[in-house]
């Protein structure tokens, strides 16, 4: 029979605290703290009840012998002091795990080779023959840990890691283990919630370990159990040959009994997420634990995306949300993780009063999106990565701002079908100022048929946004608040504008877009923003353009420069067109539909030349007449390019550093040299259509004296801009 022992229990950083609690609930006492670990001296039986019962542990490990060594030669001597014949057969298979460093072990695979060769020559000495080392499941792990001189050698009773519960399929990733979600369900003791017959709700389940953890907490089901369903269990005593193997019978039998008083226990479990990839994984799973615990008909799981929910789920009257929202990108939400995390607030305020809150994020500055003050913040660990559980906790039926859902159906809509109550004096500003805009904006669309303009452009200070309406999307850009207002006041303010413009324009959360537009200072204004590839056919003009508002700065057309394409097409008839800087053709396709006799585009960059390409196709213009050349504008106006042009529309950035060029573009110190190198490729009753977006630009004084220019800014400003007199530029520049 095993003496009593100092038993080692491994855990995640910060989760220690949890784990001792756990023990102290499993009878166990004399607990001590150490960094990633818990200790306590006693029996065989309780580090085996640690196995089956552990939510939040990593490994057990049962100590064999402690020891100080200075040399290579004491650390192996000490190792074969053991007789390891009454511990593993030679036909075993072996596997040692070291951890630790000192100024003789300075490399943890030496030390694990060093253990290993004591052992394996005790074998060859003693039997001729030696057990195999076998990393993946061996009959018996080994643990040495060594902090200055001093070794520990233990038998890993775990044998794989305790958050390994037997119902991942292997291949199936999760962004948090299982020990590290029972934790955090611990930390907002779940357990409480559910005796109280509270709903769990995960808004974005990935692979629903929160939810299969939470049954298993609410339904008093071991961990160990998991393992025990599989057909081959695998622990680190199995083959141990001092395991007690009755004993664990014992501790298994125990452990179903109680799984079947507590299932009835489990309350509602629910999950949704955005991706079906998800629930079909979330499903696969909480069958494969269902099939030896019987979870399937407790937790249900629904492709759902968490900014659409409108109510909550039925029977779900209160309880715990939690939930792990990406660190990252997530896929098919449109804007950045911060106005993310700001319309998730917004759907707790307005659909979880009553509830206790908890989001798993990777960054605490990011607490501070959701709109909400956490109540609590506490530190984990996800791996090696740092992360933050914000805990947050909504009053009996406190109703807040709605979230920033959507888009327009009715773009010109200007009275909301109903309207949202309490709002601040504020809000209601913003809503009277859109609803103006709109009336004062109705006659104009209708009349020009347009489908694409400027609702909303900093009109008040407190909301720094731009509203542009593209046809049934709507695009939300953010202008960068000054350093002096505080983040959690902008994103109110952000929060502010998705609920107004829900109200306003009577939308949905799949159709609205956001960005966060910052000063440039060298950087290009085309800028790739994300990846997800989402383009959108719109009309202006009697033309189709293909838009894109999530993956890049800006969305592919210009709507302030409709009155510019317009006089390109008026003036392009039997013209040879030239665009510079001509990012995705929109004036190209103005100049073809005009009737020019060619079109030269020129940009630097395939991706916009490529989507030039599919608006010119989009709109019937596909031959040999309109050529796209990929080039620096500023290094081809310089090559000696014979052809002369009628009529040429240039549109450079403000500034750009392109890799692709060889020094930054500045417009104000560099349009001289390129309206001069055009002008050498102008045809002697040409025109050139100058104009840009930098709201500081002078013209030089001396082209002036040698062109006829003509500044056209005030009758290229449309009437959804006439508010931004000075929102881009125009000059007609012919030669003299």
């Amino acid at each position: 029979m095993l003496e009593n022992q100092t038993i080692t229990v491994t855990a995640s950083r910060e989760t220690e605290y949890l784990l001792a609690r756990e023990l102290k609930f499993l009878g166990i006492s004399e607990i001590e703290h150490g960094f990633g670990s818990v200790s306590f001296v006693g029996s065989y039986e309780q580090a085996l009840q640690v196995c089956m019962w552990s939510r939040i542990g990593v490994r057990v490990l049962w100590p064999l012998l402690s020891y100080n060594a200075s040399s290579k030669e004491e650390i192996y001597q000490q190792v074969q002091n053991i007789d390891w014949s009454e511990h593993i057969d030679a036909e075993n298979s072996i596997a040692i795990d070291f951890t630790g460093k000192n100024s003789v072990i300075k490399n943890t695979q030496y030390g694990a080779q060093l253990i290993k060769d004591a052992i394996a020559d005790q074998f060859m000495d003693e039997f001729g023959s030696r057990p195999d080392v076998q990393r993946n499941q061996p009959d018996l792990r080994i643990n040495c840990h060594v902090r200055d001189n001093k070794y520990s050698l233990s038998i890993d009773l775990s044998g794989d890691s305790l958050h390994y519960r037997g119902y991942r399929k292997s291949g199936v990733t999760a962004p948090l283990r299982e020990n590290l979600a029972a934790a955090i369900l611990q930390r907002m003791a779940w357990i409480e919630t559910a005796k109280r017959g509270g709903s769990l709700v995960d808004p974005m389940c990935g692979s629903g370990t929160f939810l299969i953890e939470a049954a298993m907490i609410a339904g008093d089901i071991a961990p160990g159990l998991g393992r025990e369903a599989q057909s081959e269990p695998y622990w680190g005593f199995s083959k141990w040959r001092k395991h007690n193997s009755q004993l664990w019978g014992r501790l298994v039998d125990k452990a179903w009994q109680r799984k079947k008083a507590g299932e009835e226990k489990i309350p509602r479990i629910i999950g949704y997420d955005l991706e079906q990839k998800n629930v079909d994984i979330a499903r696969q799973c909480v069958s494969e634990a269902g099939a030896g615990l019987g979870l399937d008909e407790h937790i249900i799981i629904k492709q759902q995306d968490i900014l659409q929910m409108e109510k909550l789920p039925v029977g779900a009257q209160t309880g715990l949300l939690v939930f792990n929202p990406p660190y990252g990108e997530r896929l098919n939400t449109n804007g950045d993780i911060e106005l993310l995390y700001t319309r998730i607030g917004a759907k707790i305020k307005q659909l979880f009063g009553g509830w206790k809150s908890a989001a798993f994020i990777g960054d605490p500055a990011f607490a501070q999106n959701f709109g909400i003050k956490p109540q609590k913040q506490f530190k984990f660990y996800n791996g090696a990565i740092e992360c933050c559980l914000a805990v947050f906790s909504q009053r009996e039926g406190k109703v807040a701002k709605d979230s920033a859902h959507d888009v327009a159906e009715k773009c010109t809509t200007s009275q909301p079908k109903e309207r949202p109550k309490e709002k601040s004096q504020q809000v209601q500003m913003l809503i009277n100022r859109i609803n103006k805009n709109l009336k004062h904006l109705r006659k104009w669309l209708q009349k020009e048929e347009i489908s694409c303009y400027r609702a909303y452009n900093s009109d008040l200070p407190e909301y720094a946004v731009a509203i542009d309406v593209y046809g049934e999307n709507i695009h939300i850009q953010e202008y960068e608040a000054p350093k002096n207002i505080e983040t959690s006041k902008v994103t109110e303010r952000l929060q502010d504008v998705f609920a107004v413009v829900e109200e306003v324009f009577q939308i949905g959360s799949d159709k609205v877009f956001y960005k966060k537009r910052r000063r440039q200072k060298g950087k290009t204004q085309y800028e790739k923003q994300e990846g997800r590839a989402n383009f959108f056919t719109v009309e202006e003009g009697g033309h189709k353009f293909l838009t894109n508002y999530s993956d890049y700065l800006d969305t592919g057309l210009f709507i302030d420069h409709r009155i510019i394409r317009s006089m390109i097409q008026q003036r392009a008839k039997n013209k040879h067109f030239l665009n510079l800087f001509a990012y995705t053709g929109s004036a190209t396709v103005y100049a073809a539909a005009g009737g020019a006799k060619s079109t030269t585009t020129v940009d630097m960059s395939n991706t916009y030349l490529d989507w030039a390409r599919r608006n010119m196709e989009l709109n019937g213009y596909k031959n040999d007449k309109h050529k796209l050349l990929r080039a620096d504008c500023i290094e081809w106006l310089q090559s000696g390019y014979k052809k002369k042009f009628d009529l040429i529309f240039i549109d450079p950035p403000t500034f750009s550093n392109s890799k692709k060029m060889e020094d930054v573009f500045d417009v104000q110190r560099d349009h001289v040299q390129i309206i001069e190198n055009a002008a050498n490729m102008l045809s002697d009753d040409g025109l050139i259509i100058f104009s840009n977006n930098y709201r500081g630009f002078k013209l030089d004084k001396g082209l002036e004296e040698r062109f006829k220019t003509k500044n056209i800014t005030a009758q290229t400003i449309s009437k959804d801009f006439e508010r931004t007199p000075k929102f881009h530029q125009c000059w007609l520049i012919e030669k003299v």
